[in-house]
């Protein structure tokens, strides 16, 4: 579900940029290309991965949640 939405906003979001290029804003074109979320959509694919490579083992899970928590923090604050 979460994947099919980060799809739907990446799809979105870049109609958008390609639009302002088009229109001839370029510099607008580059914050919402600054939005897209593939990074993330991409991060959290590879997590699934090697969640289901775990076995779903939580003793492996829980400390990478950790980590993926306070790296969201981090970024909340900046």
């Amino acid at each position: 579900m979460y994947i099919a939405w980060e799809n739907s906003v990446y799809t979105r979001l870049a109609d958008i940029s390609n639009r302002l290029i088009v229109m001839g804003f370029p510099c607008e074109a580059k914050l919402v290309r600054k939005g897209l979320p593939r990074k993330e959509l991409d991060k959290v694919r590879r997590m699934l991965v090697e969640y289901g490579l775990s076995g779903w083992d939580m003793a492996y899970i829980l400390p990478a949640d950790k980590e993926l928590h306070d790296c969201i923090k981090k970024k909340e604050r900046a």
